[in-house]
């Protein structure tokens, strides 16, 4: 679908979102999980508006469509009786994203994608108002949106939000530039045969799929020996759900050692999740770790397998880069910092926290510190 003033153009979005399969699919979903709530289905067109109205209605559920040229006189009746539970569901286009609050909705269904994460979030907010007998908003997509913006996880909604630095400001990030060219050249060939495999995916399909608000763990989180988790960057650098009295601490610890606390208070380790993936996702050198990174698809390396042969790890056929990854980390987690390398870091002052380090991470700092004092 071609791109108009920032979005997709209504045109052709109508044409490839506006079909019999998946107006019928709305309908199943609601009545199948929907439990009879009281909301609101976000449209393309006015037709589309329509057309989703109509299979709600010839499934026995009370629904009205709203649009813009609507006779005022019609559309205060239509919202009205939405507000006296008369109807239960309002489809509409470019109406009710904005300066329209009807607290009691509680579910939102999303059948039209959008560039604009500013839409994204007014059509959200319809069903995030508070009211009595309220306990949740459930929302539906039926178009993958959530996973073209970044949706509001637990942690940010109760207000953790993470430091802001100076490299993290540009929100337009490029996508990181591959040092191995040969590896690009890989990369390339996966995301087309992406391409031609989303083209020829047909509505019957589709698959259901839950993004957990608390703790999605987009990325590959690896579990220390203490209980914390770690998320390891691209420049050496690692998030910490730090394992502490009362909970977890969110860290930023820089590969020189230094350290800054993502949060002040000591949380909850989903909201520790959250905080952290939030930072991740604005680092450049994070997309190395999300568990989606197409090189974790690649098969593994020569120098993979035989580090895992070395470690007498077992090496399952057709093992990829991303699971001799995973399979190599746990390995080296099991061996944390020894007696003797702490107190050699700790003399130097190489580390803030060093007790948190691994064998192989401790090696690798005292040899690099030993290279320089030669040097």
């Amino acid at each position: 679908v071609k791109i108009s003033r920032g979005d997709f153009s209504i045109g052709g979005l109508s044409v490839v979102v506006d079909t019999p399969e998946r107006n019928e699919l709305i309908v199943n979903k609601y009545l199948e999980i929907g439990e009879e709530r009281h909301g609101v289905v976000f449209c393309v067109s006015v037709a589309h508006a329509f057309h989703v109205a109509e299979k709600f209605k010839q499934r026995g559920v009370a629904c009205e469509a709203v649009w813009g040229n609507m006779p005022s006189d019609l559309r205060r009746e239509v919202l009205e009786a939405y507000e006296s539970g008369e109807i239960k569901i309002l489809t509409n286009v470019g109406v009710l994203t904005e300066g329209w609050d009807v607290p009691d909705t509680d579910i939102i269904m999303m059948a039209r994608p959008t560039y604009s994460t500013g839409l994204y979030v007014q059509c959200i907010g319809r069903g995030l108002r508070k009211a009595f007998g309220k306990e949740d908003c459930l929302i539906l997509d039926f178009v993958d949106i959530v996973r073209r913006h970044d949706i509001c996880k637990f942690a940010s909604l109760r207000g953790f939000n993470p430091v802001k630095d100076e490299e993290l400001e540009d929100e337009e990030l490029e996508d990181e530039e591959l040092e191995d060219e040969e590896l690009e050249d890989e990369l390339e060939k996966e995301k087309e045969a992406k391409i031609r495999k989303e083209r020829t995916a047909k509505i019957s399909n589709f698959k259901n799929g839950e993004i957990d608000l608390t703790s999605s763990l987009e990325f590959a989180w690896q579990k220390m020996p203490d209980g914390s988790w770690k998320l390891l960057m691209r420049d050496n650098s690692s998030l910490w759900c730090m394992k502490v009295d009362g909970g977890y601490e969110a860290l930023l610890m820089q590969p020189d050692g230094s350290i800054k606390k993502l949060s002040d208070l000591v949380l909850q380790l989903d909201y520790a999740y959250g905080v952290c993936e939030d930072y991740a996702r604005k680092n450049r050198g994070a997309k190395f770790a999300r568990k989606d990174a197409p090189w974790r698809e690649l098969p593994a390396t020569e120098k993979q397998i035989n580090a895992l042969r070395g470690a007498n790890i077992e090496i399952k056929e057709n093992i990829t880069r991303g699971e001799a990854c995973d399979l190599l980390s746990q390995n080296i987690n099991k061996q944390m910092i020894t007696e003797k390398q702490l107190y050699f870091i700790e003399k130097n002052n190489l580390h803030k926290k060093p007790e948190v380090l691994t064998k192989y991470e401790a090696s690798r700092l005292i040899s690099a510190f030993k290279e320089q004092e030669s040097a």
